[in-house]
């Protein structure tokens, strides 16, 4: 998928959290996004997503800190320590600005995962891309079952 579609990708992942398992190689970061609600979907087993952003020019994160200042981390593992929910994704000049909540510590509640890439692809958890329609589709079905309880 095309860069204009990793906003959806990540709206799409609402209440899922970015997982500490990943593989960074030739630009290419794979993440492991758990999503038990839209992964039971495609299988009663799953429990995951795997997404590869490709052509990576930013990944970093800046945290929300109670009371201090702090400054954007971009070391990846570093990154992935603070257990990210996601919540939002919009585009502020021209970077994926993807609004995260975290338990992590005490401090921080959260931040602000900044991604630059061109390319996004999806997999379910045996590593079979899923196309944006089909995500589209998924989740579509869970809120709409949601809805008419």
């Amino acid at each position: 998928m095309t860069r204009d579609k990793i906003e959806d990708v990540f709206n799409i992942f609402h209440d899922g959290s970015i997982e500490e398992e990943y593989e960074f190689k030739n630009n290419s970061l794979l993440l492991k996004i758990s999503c038990l609600y839209l992964a039971e979907l495609v299988n009663k087993d799953f429990e995951y997503f795997y997404i590869r952003l490709s052509n990576i020019k930013t990944f970093s994160l800046k945290p929300w800190h109670r009371s201090l200042d702090t400054k954007a981390i971009s070391n990846i593992s570093e990154i992935l320590n603070f257990q990210l929910e996601i919540k939002s994704c919009d585009i502020e000049n021209n970077i994926f600005n993807i609004t995260c909540l975290s338990s992590y510590t005490e401090d921080i509640g959260g931040g602000n995962l900044l991604i630059d890439a061109d390319i996004i692809h999806v997999y379910d958890e045996t590593k079979k891309e899923i196309t944006l329609p089909s995500l589209i589709s998924i989740s579509k079905n869970y809120w709409d079952k949601l809805s008419s309880r």
